[in-house]
């Protein structure tokens, strides 16, 4: 209790320093209400933005509808309609990724057991401390947000990490895919689709929800990537690998090489400043 306190006084904290999150910037949590009226005051306002709906199927259409970064089921009591509710959400490719809280007001230990081992992340007695509640939401959310983490600092450490898990593995084949397409520079996000086997829009939802980048910007992330792998080995010169990596322009290559790293292809392989 006293650490989730302290968590929170610290990520509160952190929020103040960087002042007010637009709307577009904050959090979206769904509230999916059975029975149990909760309120949620502390995660409302500038940091999340929260949307309460009542009822179950109501709840899945709006999940799938609208992508929330966090999802909180409140109900009286777990039965077989809730957890095949949540199963169907980790079953979904678009939403399987979501972190789930549940808050019910009678819970076993078999229950909650089945809860876990069924896809949920938090299960929680109601009601609730909202520090604590806050404290668990701001925790799931940030171990979300560290896949994206890993991702932007090095594509290889994704296939170190285990691989059991669906999102994993989805980023796995995501990467796979453009690495065997990373010299055609005719490589489109249509043949992408093509050869992921997803829907065009399922392929962008979920590439933004655990990245943070639009397709477009995932393709070009590891075309930049291996650039500098290339120019590391210094076996290629600017030009020739901005060919190996799918750039007919070497100038567009240094344009994209130096937003992303901050310094000049040439440089970079020179390793002077």
């Amino acid at each position: 209790m006293q650490q989730a306190v302290s968590m929170l006084a610290d990520i509160q904290a952190d929020h103040l320093s960087r002042g007010t999150l637009s709307r577009k910037q904050a959090k979206s949590i769904l509230l999916i209400q059975k029975g149990n009226p909760l309120s949620i005051r502390s995660l409302q306002g500038k940091h999340y933005s929260c949307n309460t709906i009542y009822g179950l199927k109501n709840g899945l259409n709006q999940a799938v509808a609208s992508i929330p970064n966090l999802i909180i089921i409140a109900c009286k009591a777990i039965g077989k309609d809730d957890m095949e509710s949540v199963k169907q959400l980790k079953m979904n490719v678009l939403t399987q990724h979501i972190p789930i809280i549940i808050l019910v007001s009678k819970l076993t230990n078999m229950e909650q057991i089945a809860c876990l081992k069924g896809g949920v992340d938090v299960v929680c007695s109601y009601p609730i401390d909202e520090r604590v509640l806050e404290a668990q939401v701001i925790a799931l959310l940030r171990s979300r947000d560290h896949l994206k983490t890993i991702f932007q600092q090095d594509t290889h450490l994704i296939d170190k990490i285990d691989v059991e898990d669906l999102d994993q593995l989805f980023m796995n084949r995501a990467r796979q895919v453009v690495i065997d397409n990373i010299s055609n520079s005719s490589f489109s996000i249509g043949e992408f689709v093509r050869l992921m086997q997803v829907s065009r829009t399922l392929l962008y939802v979920k590439i933004k929800a655990l990245t943070g980048q639009s397709t477009s910007e995932f393709v070009r992330e590891i075309r930049l990537k291996e650039a500098a792998k290339l120019l590391k080995e210094g076996v290629c010169n600017v030009s020739q690998v901005a060919f190996k990596v799918g750039f007919c322009d070497p100038k567009y290559l240094s344009k994209k090489f130096k937003e992303k790293f901050g310094i000049s292809p040439s440089i970079f392989q020179k390793g002077t400043l």
